[in-house]
């Protein structure tokens, strides 16, 4: 029993599923009956926009400790 949050995936037997809500609050899926592999994938939402948004945070300290240094040293 898990928790039904945006983020999951799921596919059986290597097809793309629906993620059903069991009971309003779990999550699930429909199979038929008989053997399958059920792989479940979890995605933060916003996790790659905030990878983004760090990496370019991260950019813009370099470039202005690299013009930061160049600047300071003409001026000396």
């Amino acid at each position: 029993a898990d928790t039904l949050v945006r983020g999951w995936t799921v596919t059986v037997d290597g097809a793309p599923a629906e993620v059903l809500p069991i009971e309003g609050a779990l999550r699930g899926v429909r199979v038929q009956p008989g053997e399958h592999t059920v792989v479940w994938q979890y995605e933060a939402p916003g996790l790659r926009l905030g990878a983004s948004l760090s990496a370019l945070g991260l950019a813009a300290i370099g470039a202005l400790f690299v013009f930061g240094k160049r600047r300071k040293s003409a001026l000396l």
